[in-house]
């Protein structure tokens, strides 16, 4: 007996034997080493709480499986189960149980034999977390993933493939559903025709075993593909691939705007410098050598104050201080520069500052060639003191003319005698010089308005008015009468030139007028929008205006009859005037309805009281 305790104490198994009550009654030197116990301590004690714990840590019943194992050897011939050991530890053992019968066949005890199995369940749990982690990588990763069967011919040419399983990160970047299983050429139709090149890339990776990456416009979902493919198993072979449509219609986007703009600043009018922050020229366009005769590279490197007129350096420098600063909002600088040829053009330049701008890291200097726009300022200067010139010779001379001819006329008119025949033909020549007299002050007027001579401020209307029709009491044959309606201290915002807006008015009305000119002029006081309003009436019983010429008799050169129409110049400068005033003019037939029967010309201004 001692040999065979000795054979089974030698042995690097545990061997324990227990009864039915679940107690030990025999366990072999390597169990009492293994589970960390005595002899003495161990026979006659439960297994339960010894060597097996209560529960598992998953939370299996292993009472229960230990009094079944008594109940049932025949069931437990092998079973794998948490143990622990006697410092808490807790392993897991093969076990191999025999029962252990009497002589009529009862089971008294098992005998089990174990094997530490904790190394090998722990490597599979960790394999199982592992797969469980990379399967999760795998699902959610951004890339789409397929791993597939490479098929050759009888040649060993590649001629299809097996998609054997793929992410779902797949089907969102190709829109292709249900592929595992299936062939390329029937998951794809098309695909061997329009990319055979993917099948020598995919056959020569899964045969070679040497990676590869490319891009390609995938025709059939109208995509394009980044793709990484390697192979671990020759014949087989997994793509990595990610839709870069995006990038790729950004990356055209970027170079059809690149060709635009470049082809802007190639074939630009204005001169374009870039210089860097040691102030020294880092670009320079082709219009540099176009409008300057400078050769491609002959100013790189240099300073830009190299080019500039002597007289103009120091405002340039200062200027392009401010932009170095960021204090120059845009401002421009007049200079000369130097050409190739030592002369000189004017430029009018503007700064900017993309210091830390990528590709640019410097003062962009836009420069425009001014020389003609002065050569064209100088013309027009000259152009308007020439029309100041004949302004005022018509103004001073011309006037003055007039008035010697008028005075000689009213001086023949008087001594014809009021009988005389030939009165009515001297009082026209009289009108008209005097017509002529206001056109030239007209025009000196309007000129002097549009310098902004004239100031506005609050006047009376009606004084102005009653001033201005007090020049027209003495012409005989003409009829003029005026209503205030009760008002007075009629006040508005005007300038000077009120009573020109009335003595234009009149002017025109008499002209226009029949034999017998009768004018009524009227003043009143009007609500309009809320506000209150002046509104001056001028009306006459000329020939009128048709309603086709209402709304261009204030034109500055309308033309058509004489007879239907106003005195162009002056009707503008009403119109002008009133407008400047902030009010408004119109004219209407003086009966409604029969523009035959004479004209109204209303001018309704803003009441300043």
């Amino acid at each position: 007996m001692d040999i065979y305790r000795d054979m089974i104490d030698s042995v690097n198994s545990i061997i324990i034997r227990w009864d039915m009550d679940l107690n030990f009654t025999f366990l072999n030197k390597y169990a009492l080493d293994f589970f960390c116990l005595t002899l003495e301590e161990a026979i006659g004690r439960s297994i339960i709480g010894t060597i097996v714990p209560e529960t598992s840590t998953a939370g299996q019943d292993l009472v229960a499986m230990c009094r079944d194992i008594v109940r049932h050897p025949g069931q437990y011939v092998n079973n794998l189960n948490e143990n622990m050991r006697g410092n808490g530890e807790r392993v897991w053992i093969s076990w191999t149980n025999k029962p252990i019968l009497d002589d009529e066949g009862n089971v008294v005890d098992i005998l089990s034999v174990g094997n530490d199995f904790t190394a090998r369940k722990k490597a599979e749990e960790a394999l199982v977390i592992s797969d469980q982690r990379y399967r999760s990588l795998f699902e959610n990763m951004l890339n789409g993933y397929a791993y597939c069967r490479m098929i050759y011919d009888e040649n060993g040419s590649p001629e299809d493939f097996v998609y054997l399983d793929v992410n779902s990160a797949f089907a969102r970047l190709t829109g292709l559903d249900n592929v595992t299983g299936k062939r390329a050429t029937v998951a794809i139709p098309g695909i061997r025709e329009q990319h055979p090149e993917l099948f020598e890339i995919y056959g020569r990776v899964a045969m070679t075993g040497k990676p590869e990456s490319f891009e390609i416009e995938f025709k059939p979902i109208g995509a394009w593909l980044s793709v990484a493919v390697y192979s671990t198993e020759r014949g087989y072979f997994t793509a990595v691939f990610d839709n870069i449509t995006g990038r790729k219609q950004s990356e055209k986007a970027l170079r059809t705007s690149e060709t635009r703009f470049r082809a802007l600043i190639q074939n630009s009018s204005d001169i374009i410098r870039i210089v860097g922050r040691d102030r020294r020229i880092i670009y320079d366009s082709p219009s540099s050598e176009r409008i300057l005769g400078y050769p491609p590279g002959v100013t790189i490197g240099k300073s830009p104050f190299e080019f500039i007129h002597p007289d103009d350096r120091e405002k340039a420098r200062m200027d392009m201080d401010e932009v170095f600063e960021n204090k120059n909002p845009g401002k421009p600088t007049g200079v000369r520069i130097r050409k190739a040829d030592g002369s000189y053009v004017d430029v009018e330049s503007i700064g900017v500052n993309l210091i830390g701008t990528p590709g640019v890291d410097g003062i962009v200097i836009t420069s425009r060639p001014i020389t003609e726009r002065k050569r064209a300022e100088a013309d027009l200067k000259k152009a308007k003191e020439q029309a100041e010139l004949y302004l005022d010779l018509m103004g001073h001379d011309i006037n003055n003319l007039h008035q010697i001819a008028m005075g000689y006329l009213e001086f023949a008119r008087e001594m014809a005698g009021p009988e005389s025949g030939q009165k009515e033909f001297l009082e026209k020549p009289i009108e008209v010089l005097r017509r002529g007299a206001r056109l030239i002050d007209n025009v000196r007027k309007l000129q002097k308005l549009r310098e902004g001579a004239y100031v506005n401020r609050p006047v009376d209307v009606r004084k102005v008015l009653a001033n201005a029709l007090g020049e027209y009491r003495d012409m005989p044959g003409k009829t003029i009468t005026a209503d205030y309606h009760g008002n007075r201290d009629c006040r508005i915002v005007a300038n000077d030139l009120l009573s020109d807006v009335f003595s234009n008015l009149v002017d025109n009305a008499i002209k226009h007028a029949r034999n017998k000119p009768h004018i009524s002029v009227s003043l009143e006081k009007v609500r309009e929008n809320g506000c209150s309003h002046y509104r001056v009436a001028v009306e006459d019983n000329g020939p009128g205006i048709p309603d086709s010429m209402k709304g261009k008799i204030f034109n500055r050169l309308l033309e058509g009859d004489s007879h239907s129409r106003g005195m162009g110049l002056g009707l503008y400068m009403v119109k002008s005037l009133v407008e400047d005033y902030n009010g408004i003019v119109w004219v209407e037939d003086r009966i409604a309805g029969d523009h035959a029967k004479g004209a109204r010309f209303v001018v309704m201004l803003p009441a300043a009281d």
